[in-house]
């Protein structure tokens, strides 16, 4: 009996001890953390002043250009080692092995680096020129079929990804006008929340049918202003649902909405058939299970209104909805893939550019950014980063401040997640503040003004303002997608090399036409 009391109060010392050792982590997380966070992030937002300034300067003060004569003296020669001279001269030598060599080291997804911000620009367009032009003369050889396939391969497929927002959604139209415009609207596309809006519309219409709808703006205006949009309660009313039934507005309003304009009643399978485009929706267990990527892969027959749906029920926003699917008559029936229902995706991975990499070999991001707890803080991050392409060593360090005093802030953090106990890896939480938002090309829309952040969650208001943010928008995305235009020459030159070389007619080799003669006189 004794002995079973000394366990039972060692037992209970050591849940003391225990429940001590995370009251005091909890008081030093509260207590020291806190502090240092809100410490931190007022040198970042000394630091963003210091940046303003200095960028408002140095665009005040433009040095006098440099004279024709010294212009040509600054030109970059390509060195005979680069990539660009070794491409050069193994098509002037007309070796296609060599060629195919020097291919397969350039024909990473960025080109070797080539096409990221502080790369070079004119090294960049001559890379690629001489890749395209290499591309060219290798797929007139009956022998490169196999070489150019492993080449794509390799490349990967663009994508363009769709962020979360509420109504600063309606910016994206902007991106996706200027992306058509220029030619260069990627056949994957992924949207979340509203992006999965936005994402749903230009994978159900053609190119034609895009340029007639995203001219006027007159349907969507229609859609997501006063009269029919999809937020017509005042905010009072919003305080008396949320304490009332805990959500705002009910899931079939939204879905009649999403079926009849947005998604035109076609079901992930059917868009595809119909554009050519992979559409992928992101959406979140409500269980806490995986994260779920819906397309033409994973599930073919779900509606996506459904999945446009499930994506945008953000908590006391929309309630969480089943996913449904078309049947074999038409009808709509419950997905059997998950039982459980499901809610926003921007919870778990808000651009999954990874999962989608490993999925469809989308090796090469667009990320079109309005979130609004997301844009703000990126400020500074595209300030430094534009002044260190434009500006002196002197003036570089300034900029280089930023990823440093980011990284403290990001080690703070995780230190009060782990010292607090709030949820890891997995909880919504986690995900919401340690997700990776951006991709290899990023559209983040800071010209959204304060009135923007206001009414993210109400209608437009007119459409001159409907009009006006869709011109912001693809104002905003020209200078970020001069890089991507250089990487989709890439990929079309790649699809015209492949169809050349799948048509040009098979000649085996006469070492091989041998080999196989002796094998069959054996036998």
């Amino acid at each position: 009996m004794s002995t079973e009391m000394i366990q039972a109060s060692t037992l209970l010392s050591q849940q003391h001890g225990r429940l001590f050792s995370a009251a005091a982590k909890f008081a030093f997380g509260i207590l020291v953390l806190v502090p240092l966070v809100l410490l931190e992030l007022l040198a970042y937002g000394l630091l963003f002043f210091i940046l303003t300034l200095a960028i408002s300067v140095l665009a005040w003060w433009q040095p006098q250009p440099a004279a024709s004569g010294e212009k040509v003296k600054m030109m970059k020669v390509a060195a005979p080692r680069s990539l660009s001279g070794r491409l050069r001269a193994a098509r002037a030598a007309g070796d296609s092995r060599r060629m195919a060599a020097v291919l397969r080291e350039a024909l990473t997804p960025d080109l070797c680096g080539i096409l990221h911000e502080d790369a070079d620009a004119a090294e960049a367009e001559e890379l690629t020129e001489e890749v395209c032009k290499t591309l060219q003369t290798i797929s007139c050889s009956s022998t490169s079929l196999q070489a150019v396939k492993a080449m794509h391969a390799s490349f990967g497929q663009s994508c363009l990804y769709l962020s979360g927002g509420g109504m600063l959604g309606m910016y994206h139209i902007g991106t996706v006008r200027q992306l058509l415009d220029d030619g260069l609207l990627p056949d994957h596309l992924c949207g979340t929340s509203v992006g999965s809006i936005v994402g749903a519309f230009v994978a159900t219409r053609t190119d034609q049918e895009l340029r007639e709808e995203l001219n006027t703006l007159e349907e969507w205006y229609r859609q997501m202003g006063p009269e029919e949009g999809p937020f017509p309660v005042p905010y009072w009313e919003v305080v008396v649902r949320v304490l009332w039934r805990g959500y705002i507005y009910d899931y079939m309003n939204q879905y009649r909405n999403q079926a009849s304009f947005v998604s035109m009643g076609l079901t992930f399978a059917e868009a595809f058939e119909r554009t050519g485009r992979t559409f992928t929706i992101t959406c979140t267990p409500t269980c806490g299970g995986p994260l779920l990527l819906l397309n033409r892969h994973t599930a073919p027959n779900v509606l996506i209104a459904s999945a446009v749906c499930a994506s945008s029920s953000m908590p006391m926003l929309v309630q969480a909805v089943r996913l449904l699917e078309k049947a074999p008559d038409g009808t709509a029936r419950p997905w059997p893939g998950v039982t459980a229902l499901v809610r926003d995706g921007t919870m778990m991975a808000d651009s999954p550019c990874h999962e989608l990499a490993a999925m469809l070999n989308t090796r090469w991001s667009i990320v079109s950014q309005v979130n609004p707890h997301v844009v703000p803080l990126s400020m500074p991050f595209l300030l430094a980063n534009r002044l260190r392409r434009c500006c002196s060593s002197a003036w570089a360090r300034v900029g280089d401040a930023e990823p440093s005093l980011r990284r403290c802030i990001w080690t703070t953090l995780r230190m009060f997640q782990s010292w607090t106990g709030l949820p890891r890896q997995g909880g919504w939480i986690y995900n919401l503040l340690f997700q990776d938002y951006f991709g290899d090309v990023n559209i983040v829309h800071d010209e959204m003004r304060f009135m923007d952040y206001v009414r993210v969650i109400k209608n437009e208001i007119s459409m001159d303002d409907f009009q006006k943010k869709a011109f912001l928008g693809a104002e905003t995305s020209i200078r970020p997608l001069q890089r991507h235009k250089l990487r989709a020459k890439v990929e079309a030159a790649l699809r015209a090399a492949h169809a050349a070389s799948a048509a040009a007619p098979v000649t085996s080799s006469p070492r091989r036409q041998r080999r196989a003669l002796g094998r069959r006189t054996r036998m």
